[in-house]
């Protein structure tokens, strides 16, 4: 009893060169978007300790009530990374997708 088998003929998939490059483009400038905003989170956070929710003093730590409502700025800055990514895992499930019928991953 065998259970892993092989297929008996590769799939036929046709992927467009021009589709994969497109795709490619827009997944390297999501990635470049999000490694954008990551930094500026870490940035703001490291200009402002005050502004982070949870603080370390005298090694207790400190979870300000309401924190994330506090900073406005630093809100706006997270939900930016958030809307980053969700864009690059998006695109990074097509790009992966389109690599797996393509026949180049598994």
């Amino acid at each position: 009893m065998a259970f892993f088998t092989r297929l008996l003929a590769k799939p036929a998939t046709h992927v467009s060169p021009a589709c994969d490059e497109g795709i490619e483009a827009a997944y390297q400038e999501a990635e470049k978007e999000f490694s954008k905003a990551c930094y500026d989170v870490r940035r703001y956070r490291e200009a402002n300790p005050e502004a982070d929710v949870l603080m370390v003093i005298d090694g207790k730590a400190y979870n300000r009530v309401n924190g994330g409502s506090l900073n406005p700025r630093l809100a706006e800055l997270c939900s930016l990374r958030e809307l980053a990514r969700m864009k690059r895992n998006s695109l990074l499930n097509i790009r992966a997708d389109l690599l797996r019928r393509a026949g180049k991953v598994r």
